[in-house]
Order: C-alpha cells, then structure tokens, then sequence
C-alpha cells in the first residue's frame, strides 16, 4: 500500500503545462519515478500520460501474472477492488 502511495504522490508531482512537453524529458522523469517499482517478478502496472487528448508517454513495469511471468502491458486486465 505504501509502494501505490508513493508512486500517486511521485506522479501528481510532475507538473504538465499547457506548454510543449519534452517527450524525451518526460520519459526519463517516468523512467525515474518508476525504477523503484520494477522489481524483477513483482506486481507491475502501466501508466499513459495525455496531454490535451494526445497520448505523450505510456510505460509499464513488472508483471501482469507472476505464476507465468507475463509481463504487465496496458492491455492487462486488471480487477479494481
């Protein structure tokens, strides 16, 4: 739980403007953010950043199923509780 609050707090934090973004920029602000929680056979997820209505940055990490180490993709199922 503490590892799911963190990463909201860490992603709320990045400031988008109505400005250009740096793709490249943001993807490395991503890829930072996110390291912690790519731990080799863990949980994963997956993240889309839009900007007026347009995709600018999509990653995942970890796993979608950890019994056959399928990877999480933003096509993974995933039950909301």
């Amino acid at each position: 739980m503490k590892r799911i609050l963190f990463l909201i707090f860490a992603l709320s934090s990045i400031q988008l403007s109505a400005q250009p973004i740096d793709k490249i920029q943001l993807e490395k602000k991503l890829d930072s953010i996110l390291q912690p929680f790519n731990i080799p056979n863990a949980p994963g997820g997956a993240i889309t950043v839009l900007q007026n209505g347009e995709v600018i940055a999509k990653k995942n990490f970890g796993l979608a199923n950890l019994e056959h180490s399928i990877p999480f993709t933003h096509k993974s199922p995933v039950r909301l509780v």
